[in-house]
């Protein structure tokens, strides 16, 4: 003979209303946390040195237009489409990225944000077209001093070098054990009933 618990299904829906509340204070934990990165990363591009890792050096090309923004990193522009993105499964899990990828909701990127973030990090060249070294040539007729001798490429020039200069890889290493520390406190603060 063996005990009758008679209120099993109102325990049953205790547990599942408590469950539903974790989950939910899980979820709530990540996306703040996934708005903190997304504002400090773009913060660190603007500064030109994600995760503390500068940039490489600029070339002489771009050295000799720095006049043109001042008090700018080089690619502080590539701050603009950085977003988040929570993923979440049917079974509870879930998953969240940081840096140029499509938010959940919203504006999505274009794929010319996408090709300039992939060039940057990753490296890579560009031809040199009739109407690129007309603009260059442009540019440097309007500069005085040696530095615009640069801007008038040689005939052999076919193709300009683009060095990589990583920016999640290097953010990603300096700051995962914190996003995870984060998270987990978040969680906890969360399910305390505070708002986070």
């Amino acid at each position: 003979m063996g005990a009758i618990v008679s209120n099993i299904q109102k325990f049953q829906k205790e547990l599942e209303k408590a469950d539903k509340a974790r989950v939910s204070a899980a979820r709530t934990a990540v996306k703040v946390e996934g708005f903190r990165l997304r504002n400090l990363l773009k913060e660190e591009i603007r500064k030109g040195a994600p995760g503390g890792r500068p940039f490489s050096p600029l070339s002489v090309i771009a050295q000799a237009r720095k006049y043109r923004q001042k008090n700018k990193s080089p690619l502080s522009r590539l701050a603009v489409p950085i977003r988040y993105r929570a993923n979440y499964d049917s079974k509870g899990g879930m998953t969240f990225e940081v840096g140029f990828v499509n938010p959940t909701r919203g504006a999505k990127l274009s794929k010319s944000w996408i090709r300039l973030a992939q060039l940057h990090q990753q490296g890579g060249k560009l031809p040199v077209t009739d109407d690129m070294r007309k603009g260059l040539i442009t540019i440097g007729q309007g500069m005085k001093g040696k530095k615009k001798n640069v801007f008038f490429l040689k005939k052999t020039t076919t193709e300009i070098r683009i060095p990589a200069r990583p920016i999640i890889d290097p953010f990603w290493d300096a700051h995962e054990r914190q996003a995870e520390q984060n998270i987990i406190a978040n969680f906890a603060r969360k399910m305390r009933g505070e708002r986070i």
